[in-house]
């Protein structure tokens, strides 16, 4: 699902994807002693929802949509995406803690893991609070001030330069 799914179905599936690999963690005496090639496995996870993340969100495109409430759309969707894939992991490791038969998920590289996801989820909390300024601006530039100043063709210019 997360390499053909959308954000939105990434999301409401990454429960199921981690209480699966805690059962296949949980009945594999290959792959919970082969802590290696898990890792391996999560990492590759992780490096799917980024990429996916990074496709729906297109820095180079995200400014030049027309509504900056869109905008906000996309990156909301990616922000849970990101969160999502780290707290449903940290739940399923807490879940493996309190059994008492089961190998533990203490993972040595699991901050190189999740740095990359943890980082996206900051720059995207950036960029929201960039469009959210955009929006800001364009509400100044709205109707009101072309009934104003009697001007909507250098508001509409205006408005045009910020987007290119």
């Amino acid at each position: 699902m997360i390499s053909k799914g959308d954000l939105k179905a990434i999301t409401d599936t990454m429960k199921s994807l981690l209480d699966g690999l805690k059962l296949i963690w949980t009945i594999s005496r290959h792959i919970n002693t082969n802590i290696e090639q898990f890792e391996h496995i999560l990492e590759a996870i992780s490096n799917e929802i980024c990429q996916k993340v990074r496709n729906k969100i297109d820095i180079r495109q995200i400014f030049k949509k027309k509504n900056p409430d869109d905008a906000i759309s996309d990156i909301e969707s990616g922000i849970q995406v990101l969160d999502k894939w780290y707290t449903e992991f940290c739940r399923t490791r807490a879940e493996i803690e309190n059994e008492p038969h089961s190998a533990r998920w203490d993972f040595t590289n699991q901050k190189q893991i999740f740095e990359k996801p943890i980082h996206m989820g900051v720059i995207l909390k950036d960029l929201k609070s960039t469009c959210r300024v955009m929006k800001e601006f364009y509400a100044i530039l709205s109707n009101d001030l072309a009934a104003v100043t009697g001007s909507r063709s250098n508001i509409d210019n205006v408005r045009e330069k910020v987007l290119d």
